[in-house]
């Protein structure tokens, strides 16, 4: 197999059924582990946005708790909780793909 090719195939008979298999030259090398770098920040995006979500939606709760209890703390406590996690989802959509770029 020639050098400059970056892929090839192989192709098997494994019983009635015909297999193919691709390989990759470039195993170990910069643009591999860029984009499993790439796919993981996606899935870190992912995350923050959902704690920041989960985190909001918890501060509504106790938020109408203490409209309905007529209790400060609470509400305190929610209007809190909410901008809390408005600010994490925020940081989730605007900061952590920036990580992307730090190594590129």
């Amino acid at each position: 197999m020639p050098e400059c090719l970056s892929a090839y195939t192989e192709v098997f008979l494994l019983g009635n059924q015909t297999h193919k298999i691709m390989f990759s030259r470039n195993n170990g090398r910069k643009d591999d582990s860029m984009a499993f770098f790439n796919s993981a920040v996606g899935v870190l995006q992912t995350l923050v946005i959902a704690l920041g979500a989960g985190l909001g939606i918890w501060g509504i709760v106790n938020l109408l708790e203490g409209y309905g209890n007529d209790n400060p703390g609470a509400k305190s406590q929610g209007i809190k909780q909410l901008m809390a996690g408005g600010g994490v989802a925020l940081i989730g959509t605007t900061l952590v793909p920036l990580l992307r770029g730090l190594f590129g």
